[in-house]
């Protein structure tokens, strides 16, 4: 007897039939043909056939007394023609069939006896039959109220990959549970069920007896603390125990007041991030150890980290690019802070007129972004070849309205360290400090269609920079723009220009940084006896430095983006 498997299972087979013998007796004998019979892939319920054809080989009659096969084995007769004579050359043709419902391993014969010569021909095989196998892409998740998440389903040994979605075996879910689109998409419901897990159920429309499932979590927007390692795998919960391998994954989980958490590790690769937060309750995204989360981007002529919500920090990771952009930013009210972007490759031939940047807030129509206490340097350079002469990549871009960039520290972008334009106004830039650039310092200017008004610069330090130590363009600066306290220093062609507001309390003397080399691996804190020490002013001084140390440490704040004195502070700054 064969072992058997269920009525509907949905197969792929391969039966090979061999060994042909032939019988003989009195001048009379048999033959089978073909001796090796394979049967393809079949669905349920339907029939794999093939034809044997049964010949007289002898020179008498023969009468054929049965043709069977074993009845446990799946095998099947038709038009058998049982008793019937067969005269010398002629054949009979049996239709031998199998209908994939009784067995996964087996031995079947195929058996004809000659009633005339008591002789039997035989063929025999043996095969494996596999049913029908159903996966789920991730296996699990946790999701806040009103999120979503998208699974996918794998059915493999069947040509219908067809499934239905279920949620706690309800087709397409419920308010109560969630609903599942027929692709697979489950969005959580409003509120926290109970129990609080829900079962995601992928099923076999081939056969339904066949199924893959996953577990989903539900939670309250208060669960706010998630967490992200190269060990991780983006089908687990986000968990500390249990983390998510990319930042990309975790933007489409989390919600307003979550916190992401980076362990240390390589992230390779372009991704995006569109979670928006809000006023009250903002999306962080954080190397839990300053820029021991190193993103290295590997996309020619693109950003590496493209962020389009609103109300997101970006806090610590430290970035490298092949592409022309670092970190851009497409979101209203978006902080960059304590970030180390370096080594970004900048334009291809193909895309010269285009720039680049460390650092942009790129939207015209967005405001309120900020650029906090980050390092950039060498922004730019490794595709100059490509595009010589004068080409867009600056270290920190900002094109829209309002916002703050504030004890950076920049150093050698090919073109402005700093560059306000587009549809800048109204902005604060203080306490930076901007060096060796390609252009200048710094430029204000508008291409909006309006000016640059309103801008305020305090507290910088503008030196050795190719052009000028900052400058405002003619015509799109505006009247109000307030450049305060800044210290500027052998810059190729002087101090400043500016078209369009006042400058005061401008500094023109050696900054008399502890190590400057005009590279990254200089140190560009202040000696004791620097001109810039207590010569700031207090208008919009950020209240630490770019160290997280304190600030104003002695009678008044110090210019630039190291503040003398102070103790550095325990990550993270803000």
């Amino acid at each position: 007897m064969l072992p058997k498997v269920g009525k509907f299972a949905f197969l792929i087979f391969l039966l090979t039939l061999f060994g042909c013998s032939a019988a003989s007796g009195g001048g009379r004998s048999l033959a089978v043909n073909p001796s090796a019979v394979a049967f393809g892939q079949q669905l349920v319920n339907t029939v794999s056939q093939q034809t044997l054809t049964i010949t007289n080989t002898g020179t008498g009659a023969l009468q054929i007394q049965n043709i069977s096969l074993d009845s446990s084995s799946g095998f099947g007769l038709s038009g058998s023609q049982v008793g019937v004579v067969l005269q010398p050359g002629r054949s009979l043709k049996v239709s031998v069939s199998f209908k994939p419902s009784v067995a996964t391993s087996y031995n079947g014969t195929v058996e004809v006896i000659s009633k005339t010569t008591s002789a039997k021909v035989l063929l025999t095989g043996a095969g494996t039959l596999s049913a029908v196998g159903v996966s789920i892409s991730p296996t699990g998740a946790t999701l806040q109220v009103g999120h979503s998440q998208q699974f996918t389903a794998t059915v493999s040994n069947t040509s219908n990959t067809a499934v239905t979605w279920l949620v706690n075996g309800t087709v397409g879910g419920d308010s109560t549970l969630g609903t599942i689109s027929s692709t697979g998409l489950y969005t959580a419901p409003s509120s926290v069920p109970s129990p609080s897990s829900v079962t995601v159920t992928a099923q076999s429309v081939a056969d339904i007896s066949k199924s893959a499932s996953a577990s989903v979590s539900v939670v309250s927007s208060s669960v706010s603390q998630y967490y992200v390692a190269p060990t991780g795998s983006d089908s687990n919960d986000g968990s500390a125990a249990h983390p998510w391998a990319t930042i990309a994954h975790s933007a489409t989980v989390v919600g307003p007041g979550a916190t992401v958490h980076v362990a240390a590790g390589t992230y390779t690769g372009y991704f995006t991030t569109s979670a928006s937060g809000t006023a009250s309750s903002r999306i962080t995204y954080i190397s839990d150890a300053q820029w021991s989360a190193k993103i290295v981007g590997d996309l020619v002529d693109r950003s590496t980290w493209h962020n389009y919500g609103d109300y997101v920090d970006i806090v610590g990771f430290e970035l490298t690019s092949v592409g022309r952009m670092g970190l851009y930013n497409d979101g209203s009210f978006v902080r960059y802070i304590g970030n180390h972007v370096h080594d970004i490759a900048g334009p291809t031939s193909a895309t010269c007129d285009l720039g680049g940047a460390g650092i942009m807030h790129g939207n015209y129509s967005a405001s309120d972004d900020e650029m906090i206490a980050n390092f950039v340097h060498d922004i730019g350079l490794v595709n100059s070849a490509q595009c010589p002469g004068y080409v867009t990549v600056h270290g920190l871009y900002h094109a829209n309205l309002r916002g703050r960039i504030v004890d950076n520290l920049v150093i050698h972008a090919r073109d402005y360290g700093i560059h306000l334009y587009h549809s800048a106004a109204d902005v604060i830039v203080a306490n930076n400090t901007s060096l060796e650039n390609g252009a200048s310092g710094l430029v204000v200017g508008n291409s909006g269609g309006g000016s640059d008004n309103n801008t305020i610069v305090t507290n910088n330090i503008f030196a050795h920079n190719h052009n000028y130590g900052f400058r405002d363009d003619s015509g799109t600066s505006g009247p109000n723009n307030k450049y305060d306290n800044n210290l500027t220093f052998d810059n190729g062609n002087g101090d400043y220009v500016a078209s369009g507001g006042t400058v005061s309390g401008n500094v023109s003397s050696d900054p008399q940084f502890v190590n400057y080399t005009g590279t990254a691996l200089g140190d560009y804190h202040l000696q004791a006896t620097s001109p810039t020490i207590d010569s700031g002013t207090t208008l919009n001084a950020p209240s630490i430095d770019l160290d997280g140390g304190d600030r104003p440490i002695g009678s008044g704040y110090d210019i630039g983006c190291y503040e003398y004195g102070t103790t550095h502070g325990t990550w993270p700054w803000y």
